[in-house]
């Protein structure tokens, strides 16, 4: 089995493991919170449990838990001795770094995309939802002491990543710029 298939099967073992801890910790919280819920209502009168959970923030609760321990996994993985020949290898990568900006009047997000060519990366806006994809092409050549190529590799890696901005946006004023490895882009908030 080479590299890149291990690789992959290691990282998808990896990530059901991840995904059966935060399913376990996610049951075992809800849970306790199921328990701590029901003595509360025993106590409250039934008008003051009633829209007291806000759904939404309880949602971005638990994308901000299952991420920090996504993160945490990977970090994990990435510094195991078993697999650092693989990510030494470039085998492996990080997601790419993404930040959103809230200012007075505009949205900036940038994102560190290294090794990438402007002419691999597609920017999109639809609504509120903005989509960042990039596609890197890398190529190994080894020769032999003559100079001649006894083995040429290509490796295509890529990434998407979609972020939803805080509030409307005009998309006709959006525009980006891609310099040293960081693209960032601009979009002005809807004027009310």
């Amino acid at each position: 089995m080479n590299k890149r298939k291990l690789a992959k099967s290691l990282v998808a073992i990896t990530l059901l493991g991840v995904a059966g801890i935060v399913g376990a910790e996610s049951y075992y919280h809800h849970q306790a919170a199921g328990d701590n819920a029901t003595q509360a209502e025993q106590k409250a009168p039934a008008s003051q449990t009633i829209g007291s959970r806000d759904p939404w923030t309880e949602m971005q609760r638990i994308q901000a838990q299952m991420d920090q321990l996504f993160e945490e996994a990977i970090q994990q993985f990435h510094s195991d001795q078993f697999f650092l020949p693989l990510a030494e290898d470039n085998q492996l990568t990080a997601e790419p770094k993404v930040v959103l900006h809230d200012e007075k009047d505009h949205y900036v997000v940038t994102a560190e995309i290294p090794d990438t060519k402007a002419e691999g990366i597609d920017v999109g806006l639809s609504g509120q939802l903005l989509t960042i994809s990039a596609e890197t092409l890398n190529t190994q050549q080894q020769s032999n002491d003559k100079g001649q190529i006894i083995k040429e590799e290509s490796h295509v890696s890529g990434f998407e990543r979609a972020l939803t901005l805080p509030g409307p946006v005009t998309a006709s004023g959006m525009h980006s710029d891609f310099q040293d490895g960081v693209l960032t882009v601009t979009i002005p908030k809807a004027s009310s």
